[in-house]
């Protein structure tokens, strides 16, 4: 079985894609990874705070959810006060909160309620009780990224080898040392491994399950395409297979085509590269982005300018591979 990503160029100019479901695959929900509270719950004494262990590396597309119960006796001051739920980011130590106040002696508030993230980063999840009175927390939160972060395949480490080849179309040249084929399989590559994702790719001519082929495919409508083979059930790749077209839409081929300069050529064959690389590690075309560049969304590609991962495709790698 296969699961299949392209990355094709239509009349309008807009890089699109076509997916065909893997039968049999599981249905984990990669975008979402939820935690419970305990057996028991968090107890926490007036004034004091509680933060997860967890580290979630995150933008500002994604959001926490709770899903709690706070449960105090007592009661509480006149005057109210709130109890804070929330993330803190790790590096700057900001704690973005969310403030619900509670009113009564004795008083059970079930809470379900989203909370957005700020800014991209990595954070914990918190609590801090200013209520006034000892209060017990039960349930669960989660951290949720858009459903189309993810695809449906990728490998299963970071650290992988990957095979390149070469058809006809591609002459010793481009493929040696320096030529613009060479440049651009080892510039994706460096891509991802230069980001913070904590990636570790490495090419060779050796035979190996992961392979990246060069060569012309007349008559279609994709510039780069993969396919992630697993065993039916499974949705870890065990082997896969990138292809990209030097005479597709974007002439990638070619030393300059569409009116792009050299340098914008080699720019955006590299970036076809680095955005194939990108759904081997499960990242999905066109995600739900904000403000963000991504080097998995077809109008970062095609404004070209740059072939890099950016750090919110970066934290999307990190959280799907748990850090």
């Amino acid at each position: 079985m296969f699961l299949v990503f392209s990355l094709m160029l239509c009349m309008v100019s807009t890089l699109q894609t076509q997916s065909s479901a893997l039968a049999g695959t599981s249905g984990v929900a990669n975008n979402v990874r939820q935690r419970g509270l305990g057996s028991n719950g968090w107890s926490i004494s007036n004034g004091a705070t509680m933060t997860g262990s967890t580290i979630f590396p995150l933008n500002t597309t994604d959001f926490l959810s709770l899903s709690v119960t706070i449960t105090f006796s007592g009661t509480l001051p006149q005057s109210p006060r709130p109890i804070e739920f929330g993330l803190v980011n790790v590096s700057t130590g900001v704690f973005t909160p969310f403030r619900l106040y509670l009113g009564r002696s004795g008083q059970t508030a079930n809470v379900t309620r989203a909370v957005g993230v700020p800014a991209g980063g990595d954070y914990r999840f918190r609590i801090r009780n200013t209520l006034g009175v000892a209060a017990t927390v039960t349930g669960s939160f989660a951290v949720n990224k858009p459903a189309n972060t993810f695809g449906g395949g990728g490998i299963g480490n970071r650290t992988f080898r990957l095979q390149r080849t070469r058809g006809s179309a591609v002459s010793d040249a481009q493929w040696a040392e320096g030529g613009m084929w060479r440049t651009a399989i080892l510039g994706g590559r460096d891509d991802w491994n230069r980001s913070s994702a904590g990636v570790n790719i490495t090419t060779t001519t050796a035979s190996e399950p992961h392979t990246i082929h060069i060569d012309s495919f007349p008559g279609v409508t994709w510039d780069g395409i993969i396919a992630i083979g697993t065993p039916v059930g499974q949705i870890v790749a065990t082997q896969s297979r990138m292809l990209i077209n030097t005479v597709g839409p974007l002439r990638l081929g070619s030393t300059t085509a569409g009116g792009r300069t050299v340098a914008q050529q080699n720019r955006l064959r590299r970036a076809v590269v680095t955005h194939e690389i990108g759904h081997l590690l499960w990242l999905g075309d066109n995600p739900t982005r904000g403000s963000n560049r991504s080097i998995m969304h077809r109008e970062d590609v095609l404004a070209n300018t740059s072939s890099a991962p950016s750090a919110f495709d970066a934290r999307n790698v990190r959280f799907r591979y748990g850090g």
